[in-house]
């Protein structure tokens, strides 16, 4: 199944610090590749934005999107 979720500039700024961290020193191997495929996404947002909706659309897997929502809870705390 795959997931969209719209990731504004600012938020992208924020989670990109984490998941190079999980990228890098995930404890288990799907972490670490969930971490990767997220983070290209998170890359890919720009400040620009002509769109109704803010930010850009991130499209992933449901574990990538499940990941993505914890690690937002994390950083809105």
């Amino acid at each position: 199944m795959i997931n969209a979720t719209y990731v504004s500039y600012e938020e992208a700024q924020k989670l990109i610090p984490l998941f190079e961290y999980y990228a890098q020193k995930g404890q288990w191997k799907e972490v670490r590749q969930d971490a990767k495929a997220i983070l290209e996404e998170l890359r890919f947002v720009r400040s620009i934005d002509y769109s109704p909706l803010p930010g850009n659309q991130v499209v992933l897997t449901s574990d990538q999107y499940k990941f993505l929502d914890e690690v937002r809870g994390e950083v809105g705390r």
